[in-house]
């Protein structure tokens, strides 16, 4: 499917997907002389006791899905010489997991995707040689305490109530993060910026927000490069050879 998008004022809607979404929205923007620019902003989060249980389930969820699709993935392909592609796995493999392990139900869905989806990704970095053999997540160490979910629907944003400032997330609800110094929301999401996902880690008693952030910017203009020696031609260049610009 391709990758289309509308500008409604000046902001940028897309719609379809694509293998490379990043090169299909930058193609579909080319007309309109610009591209996406992403980044990161990172939260310090204030949950309270609940939260901090609600945090507990997904990141524990997040783990569980993550090494059950990687002992499954390994074992089907000692099996079949095959490779257990990830689309198959949410397909055939994860509605019976649901049923299987009733705790899965209380994640957020896209969690749970992310979990398998960082697997997959582990192993192309392992096969591009950038990277060792993916290993099963453990709760003592930084991999496995952690999820990623996604935005859809609205399901993510900020938001302030009585003057203080909150992020909404699924399954777990309004969270207080700390503001940063001379921020607002405004500035921290400004207009016509999306939020395409959240990791939510803990580190400690300490729990972060790291938000994947989009937005739409001018293409950069194309500057002719020219050589050192290029450069140093035109330098030492006769008078005869170099253009004399006449007075008007």
């Amino acid at each position: 499917m391709a990758v289309t998008v509308t500008k409604e004022g000046d902001v940028f809607r897309f719609s379809g997907r694509a293998f490379d979404i990043t090169k299909a929205k930058n193609e579909a923007l080319e007309p309109y002389g610009c591209r996406v620019h992403n980044y990161g902003l990172v939260l310090e989060l204030i949950p309270d006791d609940s939260q901090r249980a609600g945090f507990a389930q997904q990141i524990g969820n997040a783990r569980f899905m993550r090494n059950q699709y990687l002992n499954d993935r390994i074992a089907y392909y000692k099996e079949t010489r095959k490779t257990l592609l990830v689309d198959v796995y949410k397909k055939k493999y994860f509605p019976k997991l649901k049923e299987q392990y009733s705790f899965l139900t209380l994640s957020d869905k896209f969690a749970l995707e992310s979990a398998i989806e960082h697997v997959d990704t582990a192993y192309k970095n392992f096969f591009e040689g950038r990277a060792a053999f993916p290993k099963f997540a453990s709760k003592w160490k930084p991999s496995g305490n952690t999820y990623t979910t996604k935005w859809t629907g609205n399901n993510i944003r900020l938001e302030e109530h009585d003057g203080l400032p909150y992020i909404k997330l699924p399954k777990v609800g309004l969270v207080r993060f700390i503001l940063p110094k001379k921020q607002t929301i405004q500035t921290l999401v400004p207009h016509g910026t999306s939020i395409l996902s959240v990791a939510v880690k803990k580190k400690g008693d300490r729990y972060t927000a790291s938000l994947q952030l989009e937005t739409v910017v001018e293409s950069p203009v194309q500057l002719n490069q020219m050589s050192v020696r290029d450069i140093m031609a035109k330098a030492s260049a006769s008078p005869a050879e170099i253009p004399v610009q006449k007075e008007v």
